[in-house]
């Protein structure tokens, strides 16, 4: 059974740099869902973040995943608890995603949807207004709390930019 320490946030909340550093200071492999889904399809997600066939990307992660993880050791597995489909409707991932993914704990990284709106806009050059953000934020801080309490796995809910020792203590909690 996969050791994945699941972190969730929306896009351009930090996602990625803090997993990368807790892959380093722990020696944790890091993946990221959408790279997964991604080299499996041989296609690039678009800037604008809105995904074609939300279910089915889900179907192929949870498929390719045994291809990049083994039995021992643990995973930070970088992801999404809600996605935007094609219309920029925001979607609830499927409640069987994880608990196929089967995570030991999740993490649901916070930040101010102002800073995440200029983020978006120096990254992606993708323009998304604060109150779109605010409810994206909130709708997967919800689902994450979800999927936490009908899988009874531990969570945490931080903002990485402001708690980074109460990150480590339950990275370091989860994983001994």
């Amino acid at each position: 059974m996969r050791n994945i320490l699941f972190i969730g946030g929306i896009h351009g909340v930090g996602k990625t740099t803090v997993c990368r550093d807790l892959s380093n200071i722990y020696s944790l492999t890091y993946l990221s869902a959408s790279e997964i889904i991604s080299k499996v399809r041989k296609e690039e997600f678009t800037k604008n973040k809105k995904i074609d066939n939300i279910d089915q990307n889900q179907s192929i992660l949870i498929d390719a995943l045994d291809q990049y993880t083994s039995e021992e050791g643990w995973v930070i597995l970088d992801g999404h608890f809600c996605l935007l489909d094609k219309y920029g409707v925001i979607q609830r991932i499927p409640t069987c995603t994880f608990s196929d993914l089967l995570p030991k704990a999740i993490i649901i990284f916070i930040d101010d949807v102002k800073e995440i709106s200029i983020r978006l806009k120096e990254r992606d050059d993708n323009v998304l207004s604060v109150e779109y953000l605010h409810e994206f934020q909130k709708k997967e801080v919800n689902h994450a709390f979800y999927i936490a309490e009908k899988l009874s796995v531990p969570y945490l809910i931080c903002n990485p930019n402001e708690n980074l020792e109460e990150l480590y203590k339950f990275v370091e909690t989860c994983i001994k």
